[in-house]
């Protein structure tokens, strides 16, 4: 029986950037830093209080995947326009404005290899 999530992975041009990004621009803290073969790197990154890890990986050729999609990564704020201000100070890049829908507020943040994530403040 399947009993919970606990990781996501996110095809990423550069590993070094991925890092940068999750933790310099969206602050989420490093579970786990590990070498693989051929100098590649497990690396797991984990909002607070979460305890799914979001995994960028650069092996993309290997699995026919590629970096540059949608990823249906959903990240949940509490305050919409102070955190999408604080992203946006942090270099963060956003396809526009939040806006409001149903059942919150929405936002679609993009990393360094142009993955699309959504921003929510659930307003329910």
């Amino acid at each position: 029986m399947i009993t919970r999530l606990s990781k996501v992975s996110v095809a990423v041009h550069d590993h070094a950037r991925a890092v940068a990004f999750f933790t310099d621009v969206l602050g989420l803290t490093v579970r786990s830093d590990e070498p693989l073969d051929g100098g590649a790197r497990w690396t797991e990154f984990v909002p607070a209080g979460s305890d799914v890890a979001i995994v960028p990986y650069t092996w993309w050729q290997a699995l026919g995947d590629h970096p540059g999609t949608f990823t249906g990564i959903v990240l949940e704020c509490d305050d919409m326009a102070a955190t999408y201000r604080r992203l946006t100070q942090r270099g963060a890049t956003f396809d526009g404005p939040p806006e409001a829908g149903t059942g919150g507020i929405f936002a679609t943040l993009l990393d360094p290899s142009g993955n699309r994530y959504t921003l929510v403040q659930p307003t329910d």
